[in-house]
């Protein structure tokens, strides 16, 4: 089935040094119904395996995005140091196909970080064409 990735970078003096990704996974599709079930998930990781890279104790906001309409939002502390692989926010959901079987969706997600990481946060998106539905 076709999932989707996509990569970009974040905000901030030291931003380009870490790298924020967002993955669609297109786990089932109910020809009957119309619709497919999919999971959205945005990863963040330093890019350069500097060790004392940004991290903080504090609950960050991570948000997950559907057609320009929020559909998660996590807060939690965020640690990249030494290479860590964060997965920042994940939604799962099912979404409706057009009536000819076919469907597009844009994809996103944000996350905030404290001004003194000197990586204060990111967005990416993109726009992923699921699989089409068969229509009789």
């Amino acid at each position: 089935m076709g999932n989707y990735n996509t990569q970009g970078y974040c905000d901030g003096s030291s931003g380009s040094q870490y790298f924020l990704y967002l993955y669609g996974t297109l786990n089932s599709q109910d020809i009957s119904a119309n619709k497919s079930n999919i999971t959205v998930t945005m990863n963040l990781q330093r890019n350069d395996g500097w060790a004392e890279s940004a991290w903080t104790t504090e609950r960050q906001r991570c948000s997950i995005y559907l057609n320009g309409s929020t559909v998660a939002e996590h807060y939690i502390p965020i640690d990249t140091r030494n290479s860590a692989w964060v997965t920042l926010a994940t939604w799962s959901g099912d979404v409706y196909h057009n009536s000819d079987g076919s469907l597009t969706v844009t994809i996103g997600g944000s996350f905030t970080m404290p001004s003194y990481t000197r990586m204060t946060g990111g967005s990416i998106s993109g726009s992923w064409t699921l699989d089409a539905i068969p229509r009789a």
